[in-house]
């Protein structure tokens, strides 16, 4: 008689795949919460499982949680310093938005574009771009001035 060999999932040793099967829904979830943008959360998930994997290798199944997940995940989104770059405005492609995000500075067009089309606060923005969330404010003011004054407002 054939003998069906026993498979223990993923004993207790810690897995890519079990952290995925058990919290990457969830995870994907949070993340596209913060970037609102599927693509990049995609990538995002990648990348902070992939880390989370080599930096936590010693770690069992019984020591990862949803919540250390969590809060693994916001400090990676941080380091990962996710730019604007990495994901392109969402307008509605009219010439008239190209043409007033060429009047601003790199600055204020990462900081409007982050604003207004992806809903970054000014204090997210301020841990990412090294910069004080007054002086984030003054760079959407100045974007926003330089918009208004081309279209004549």
């Amino acid at each position: 008689m054939l003998k069906a060999a026993k498979q223990t999932a993923y004993e207790n040793s810690i897995d890519i795949r079990w952290i995925y099967t058990k919290y990457g829904a969830m995870l994907l979830g949070y993340i596209q919460g913060i970037l609102k943008h599927q693509p990049g959360a995609e990538k995002q998930l990648i990348k902070v499982l992939s880390s989370y994997i080599s930096n936590h290798s010693n770690l069992t199944t019984e020591k990862v949680t949803w919540s250390h997940l969590r809060q693994y995940t916001q400090q990676q989104l941080l380091a990962f310093e996710f730019k604007s770059l990495d994901i392109q405005p969402q307008h509605n492609g009219n010439k008239q938005d190209d043409s007033s995000l060429s009047l601003l500075t790199e600055t204020e067009r990462n900081i409007f574009s982050e604003i207004y089309y992806h809903g970054k606060t000014a204090a997210h923005l301020s841990g990412v771009l090294n910069l004080s969330e007054n002086e984030i404010r003054s760079q959407l003011k100045s974007s926003l001035d330089k918009i208004r004054n081309a279209h004549g407002n």
